[in-house]
């Protein structure tokens, strides 16, 4: 059985556990947040409010990310050549029917981690760009921006597919690659 043993620090495991919580929330409560003819209806305040719960978390997540990590340093970013090369010899690795295992965040862990994060990121500036123009029945920009939303609205079960069909695969394949994350367990 081959496992990671690296654990991450538990305030990013707190953040990641808030951007799956309150990321599935948000999403699930998105068909709920319209405009009734009294107003805006509760269902958009609770969405509204989820999503930015998520925006909290998800800066928190970024920055402790960032902070926390020597891939800063040694230029193992989204972006640099390690990470494009890491993704080459991922896919690579599938191509041979073998399951990519890294210690990092690299490969294609990497890049479907980098995908959540901009989708959430693309959701937070446009809900939050819409919860301060009122609403987005309104015409004209908050129209755009309410488009804009839904198109991060369709991408992420895709994430979710990526994401969560990999940590399944994993533990399938006896690598417990989930409980790296898990932030109730020592």
């Amino acid at each position: 059985m081959n496992t990671l043993v690296n654990k991450y620090p538990l305030a990013l495991r707190i953040t990641h556990a808030g951007l799956a919580i309150f990321g599935i929330f948000a999403y699930l409560t998105g068909e709920f947040a319209e405009e009734t003819e009294h107003g805006l209806s509760v269902g958009y305040w609770l969405h509204a409010y989820l999503g930015l719960t998520l925006a909290l978390f998800l800066i928190s997540h970024i920055i402790g990310r960032l902070a926390s990590s020597d891939r800063v340093k040694s230029g193992q970013l989204a972006g640099s050549r390690y990470f494009f090369a890491s993704i080459r010899e991922d896919i690579g690795q599938l191509l041979r029917f073998r399951l990519p295992l890294r210690e990092d965040h690299g490969g294609l862990a990497g890049l479907v981690q980098v995908f959540g994060l901009l989708i959430f990121l693309w959701m937070s500036i446009t809900g939050i760009i819409l919860l301060y123009l009122g609403g987005a029945e309104v015409s004209g920009l908050a129209h755009s921006v309410a488009e804009a939303h839904e198109v991060g609205e369709q991408l992420i079960p895709i994430f979710l597919f990526l994401h969560v069909g990999a940590v399944i695969l994993h533990s399938i394949a006896g690598h417990a690659i989930w409980q790296r994350m898990n932030p109730f367990t020592k």
